[in-house]
C-alpha cells in the first residue's frame, strides 16, 4: 500500500507510467547498485577486464549508445567508430570516462569564405595526396602545391603541421581516412573544408551517474583492447 501513495517528480502520488518507471529504476539501483560501486572503485583497465563487468557495460551501452555509435560500436556518418585506434579526443581511460561524463563539443570552421572555393580544393587535394597518400580522382582541379601552403596558414593550429591532429581540441589525425567521420573523399573533405562541422556528444554524467559511466567506460576502452577478459 505506502508503494502506491510514493510521490512522484511532480508532487503527485498514484499510478502513471512515470510513477512506475521511477519505482522500477529504484528497484535496479537497489539491486545493481553495490554491483555498480564495487567496479566504480576499480581502475577502468581491470573493468575492462572482468567478464560480468563487460556483460553489464554491453548492456549500458546498448541502451543509451548504440542509437548513435550502432550496436556494433562502429559507428555511421558522423558518429566515429569505437573499435578501432582512432580516437579525436583520446582513448586513454580516464579520457575516455571523460568523454562520456562531461560530453565533447568539437567545432570545425568553414574555410570557404577565407580561402574561396579554389582554396578549398586545393587544401582537399593536399589533405588527400600528401597526408593521406591517395591520388586526385580523374579530372580534379586542385593545385596541391597551394593546397600546402593554405593548410600551414589555417589549419595547423588544430590538425598540427603533420595533420597527426590535437586530441585536446579534438581535431582528428588526417593521415588515417578511417577516422573522418564525415567521409574522405575529395568530394567529401571538400564540402567539410567548405563549410565546416559541428559535432555533439551529449554528457551523460546526469543521466547515468559516475558509476554506470565508469562501467560504460571500461566497456568502450575494451572494444579497442581485445584482451580476454579473466575467467572467474
Amino acid at each position: 500500500e505506502s508503494d502506491k501513495q510514493t510521490q512522484i517528480a511532480n508532487g503527485q502520488s498514484g499510478w502513471t507510467g512515470v510513477h512506475e518507471w521511477e519505482k522500477e529504476m529504484a528497484r535496479s539501483d537497489a539491486k545493481f547498485g553495490p554491483i555498480f560501486a564495487k567496479f566504480a572503485a576499480m581502475p577502468i583497465e581491470e573493468v575492462a577486464k572482468d567478464p560480468q563487468a563487460l556483460k553489464m557495460g554491453g548492456r549500458l551501452f546498448a541502451s543509451n549508445c548504440s542509437v548513435c555509435h550502432g550496436s556494433d560500436a562502429k559507428g555511421a556518418y558522423g558518429f566515429p567508430n569505437l573499435t578501432d585506434a582512432d580516437w579525436r579526443w583520446g582513448g586513454e581511460p580516464e579520457t575516455i570516462k571523460a568523454t562520456i561524463m562531461a560530453g565533447r563539443h568539437a567545432v570545425m570552421p568553414g574555410w570557404a569564405e577565407v580561402i574561396g572555393e579554389q582554396g578549398v580544393a586545393d587544401v582537399a587535394g593536399f589533405v588527400l595526396t600528401n597526408l593521406d597518400g591517395r591520388k586526385l580522382p580523374e579530372g580534379a582541379k586542385a593545385d596541391v602545391a597551394n593546397g600546402e601552403k593554405l593548410f600551414a596558414t589555417n589549419c595547423v593550429a588544430c590538425h598540427g603541421p603533420t595533420g597527426k591532429g590535437t586530441p585536446a581540441m579534438g581535431a582528428p589525425d588526417l593521415t588515417h581516412p578511417g577516422a573522418f567521420i564525415y567521409g574522405s573523399s575529395f568530394a567529401q573533405l571538400q564540402q567539410t573544408i567548405r563549410y565546416g562541422r559541428q559535432g555533439q556528444m551529449p554528457a551523460q554524467e546526469h543521466l547515468q551517474g559516475n558509476d554506470k559511466v565508469h562501467l560504460l567506460a571500461a566497456y568502450v576502452y575494451s572494444l579497442s583492447h581485445k584482451e580476454q577478459p579473466e575467467q572467474k
